[in-house]
């Protein structure tokens, strides 16, 4: 027998910590997220008190369970000492099967979620701003709430259900991805760009330069990691020529090691 823990909230884990300590069952965490390190800390700072408190369960946590499985390779490297392995949260295969991408009349730029702290949305307004003279170009946000005013003509559509939004992704010639902007961002790989990946349409993911993002971006060769105005607006206007020229812009790479079922695999080191 063997319980699995998984965070955040990491307070999950003492609770398997507990039962590891009463029991003596076999125990091993999952990290989703940093613990000390999550970007809202990093956003709104904690007392002292409290961060020497959340960095000494944390270690407590790592170092007594049998396997900490970690959302990234970044995160893994940053948390204290015990045994690791990476898991990513990847794609399921079955979301995607009878879907495929139809080229349609206007060169459709998709936003699918909720803009968190730390996403900084207004590079992008301000270069579809400069690119509003490209009459077939369309904007749509997608079950987004909290987006930045702008004068922008956008499609919005509210929170559908998760089928219709893989659906949105597939129908797409360019996604936007943003990652968080906090220091130690690096393995910040959220959930959504798994299945971005997994629809072949090409990303664009807004961020510093550097992160495992862009490690995962640039390995399935499926799109670009950029931070400025100018470098955002050339990049769309090039995929908006090519796109009028009739060129393909799907993905198409080997994304394999993303499959969950894959991934899964890993959960195996459970019970060697």
């Amino acid at each position: 027998t063997a319980v699995l823990t998984t965070g955040p909230p990491h307070s999950t884990h003492l609770i398997g910590l507990k039962l590891h300590k009463r029991l003596g069952i076999r125990w091993c965490t999952d990290f989703r997220d940093p613990w000390a390190d999550i970007y809202y800390l990093k956003l709104n700072p904690p007392s002292a008190f409290t961060m020497r408190m959340h960095k000494r369960l944390e270690k407590k946590v790592i170092a007594n369970s049998f396997i900490n499985f970690i959302v990234s390779r970044s995160i893994a490297e940053a948390l204290p000492a015990g045994r690791k392995e990476v898991l990513y949260n990847g794609f399921d295969p079955q979301d995607f099967r009878g879907l495929a991408y139809s080229r349609s009349q206007q060169f459709r730029i998709k936003f699918v979620g909720q803009l968190t702290a730390g996403q900084d949305a207004s590079v992008l307004i301000e270069a579809l701003a400069d690119l509003n003279g490209l009459s077939e170009l369309q904007f749509s946000l997608i079950g987004t709430r909290d987006f930045p005013a702008n004068t922008l003509q956008v499609r919005r559509l509210p929170f559908i259900p998760h089928n219709e939004a893989i659906k949105e992704l597939v129908e797409a010639e360019l996604l936007v991805l943003f990652i968080n902007s906090y220091e130690g961002n690096k393995g910040m790989l959220t959930t959504k760009l798994f299945e971005y990946i997994a629809s072949r349409s090409p990303i664009l993911c807004i961020a510093a330069k550097g992160g495992e993002a862009e490690e995962l971006i640039t390995r399935c060769n499926c799109g670009v990691v950029l931070q400025e105005k100018a470098e955002i607006r050339e990049h769309i206007s090039k995929l908006y020529s090519l796109w009028k020229e009739g060129a393909g812009l799907r993905t198409t790479a080997d994304i394999s090691f993303l499959d969950v079922n894959v991934q899964a695999q890993k959960l195996n080191l459970i019970n060697p």
